[in-house]
């Protein structure tokens, strides 16, 4: 992979949306913590975006980040209040608070840069000074929000101070992203079928010749993920579909159906009970999360043993759930994903996981590349946990049986009124929460079911769907008289942010 952007993150709530900006733009991207680069290879950077920081950032470590380890010749963009560390890097500038004394700041030392005044009306080639891109080649931009656009010859560094990206309808605007993309003179896109040739060569040049095993859920990121190394290696994967009790109603039997003619070879292992013995006792989300990825790598560990020269797991990891896995500067962690660590110690195999850099959308795009059925390719996201967070407090067998037959009404009623296709998640959620009712003249006390349903791009950002009423009439009768247990449904309206998409 090469032309590769990579973005620092301060813990701006928008880093991720910038990163899907650049996508969108077909820019190849990274998102590193300020204070975790790891072991970058430079010679595939063309450069590097600093995000906002944020007014909680801890001003002992805004320092943290290597700056010795950029090359002075890497183009470096920063946004808002990242021009703290502009001011920092350049002795000559003087800063102390941006709102107040930026004029004085820029006044200081006028030589280095031009800003210019009338910017709203003035193409970005008017805009930016002294830089060595052809200004013919540079696009017009003209933002109500935008504040100021300074370039930094010495130190070869734009600084961008305008809004960028409040949600996710915003980050199909590409102007913000082709800025960067003329002025880093990034030439090479990121396609889908040059992501599919690179990855096929990756996953070869990483197993070699030993096998790689995988769990095959039905789900998106898992089929994706499975055709791909499949392609690559072939005969070398072997899929397992694992029935943990907690998939959809009669999920293991579409799973097996679906896949019959993909030429993956695939075992099924029931686990059930096993899966129900875990959890007995357990409500916290967390360790619900840790235990159902630890078993699952546990199975794996048994599967392998049966298997000669097995030195590899499969997973359809993807990059949002490295990014909510992370916690910036302190801060807590939005969740824990079954895939991404949180692992057994006793884990023998090498994590292969093709699509680990991947949002949602661009996996879907390349499934459709390699051909993949639309049935599988456009499915719902489903949560690698599956029920065992859409059971809220400790899970049980009945209370899985409970929301199977209700989340089944759910799905089966959005296919019949045209709606799931103008859904991008629905999920139904059995809360620890029992109220009185009444069914056939008899008095109940019972759960309460609460259906989501969200439109999204990638899953990190989400806004709740308005479901006509008459569909939400229908499905709480339906559900309320057919499935015994639920005597009370509820209507999620939470966008996400604040509220996750899944409730736990």
């Amino acid at each position: 992979m090469t032309d590769k952007v990579i973005i620092i993150d301060f813990g701006a709530v928008n880093t991720q949306l910038i990163a899907r900006a650049l996508r969108n733009a077909q820019i190849y991207c990274e998102i590193y913590p300020y204070n975790n680069q790891g072991d970058l290879d430079w010679s595939e950077i063309k450069a590097v975006v600093f995000s906002a920081i944020p007014e909680q950032f801890s001003d002992k470590n805004r320092g943290a980040f290597s700056w010795n380890s950029i090359p002075e010749n890497i183009v470096k963009f920063y946004i808002g209040s990242s021009f703290q560390l502009v001011a920092e890097k350049s002795k000559n500038l003087k800063y102390q608070n941006l709102k107040n004394e930026i004029e004085q700041a820029l006044i200081l030392k006028t030589e280095e840069f031009t800003l210019c005044s009338d910017w709203k009306k003035a193409p970005l080639a008017q805009l930016v000074k002294n830089n060595t891109t052809d200004a013919q080649t540079l696009i017009s931009y003209e933002d109500e929000s935008t504040d100021a656009l300074s370039y930094f010859p010495e130190l070869q560094a734009y600084w961008f101070n305008f809004a960028l990206y409040a949600n996710e309808i915003e980050v199909q605007d590409t102007c913000f992203a082709r800025m960067i993309k003329n002025l880093a003179k990034i030439e090479e896109e990121f396609t889908a079928e040059k992501f599919i040739a690179n990855a096929i060569d990756a996953i070869r040049k990483q197993v070699g010749s030993k096998k790689v095993i995988m769990a095959i859920s039905g789900g998106v990121d898992s089929t994706v993920a499975a055709h791909l190394i499949h392609k690559a290696i072939g005969n070398q994967l072997y899929c397992f579909f694992v029935d943990t009790g907690l998939m959809r109603k009669n999920e293991g039997e579409k799973v097996l159906k679906n896949y019959q003619n993909s030429g993956l070879n695939i075992n099924a292992i029931a686990a059930s009970s096993r899966y129900f013995e875990a959890l007995k006792g357990i409500s916290s989300p967390e360790e619900k999360r840790k235990i159902i990825g630890g078993l699952f790598i546990e199975l794996f560990q048994e599967e392998a043993d049966k298997v000669a020269d097995v030195a590899f797991l499969g997973q359809g990891t993807i990059y949002p759930d490295i990014i909510e896995s992370l916690a910036i500067d302190g801060s807590a962690k939005i969740k824990s994903h079954h895939n991404v660590g949180g692992l057994p110690d006793f884990m023998k195999l090498e994590l292969v996981e093709p699509l680990k850099y991947l949002f949602k959308d661009e996996v879907r795009n390349i499934g459709r590349a390699l051909g993949i059925a639309p049935n599988l390719v456009d499915r719902h996201p489903f949560p690698g946990p599956g029920l065992g967070i859409r059971i809220l407090g400790e899970v049980t067998e009945k209370k899985a049986k409970i929301l199977q037959e209700a989340d089944a009404i759910f799905i089966e009623l959005l296919e019949e009124w045209g709606l799931y296709q103008k859904v991008w998640q629905a999920a139904a959620i059995l809360l620890p929460v029992q109220s009185v009712g009444s069914k056939d003249g008899k008095r109940t006390y019972e759960y309460t079911l609460a259906i989501r349903a969200v439109n999204s791009i990638d899953g990190m950002t989400a806004e709740w769907i308005h479901l006509p009423y008459e569909f939400l009439n229908a499905l709480s009768e339906k559900i309320i008289h057919e499935v015994e247990g639920i005597n009370r449904v509820v209507y999620d309206i939470s966008n996400k942010p604040p509220a996750t998409i899944e409730w736990e």
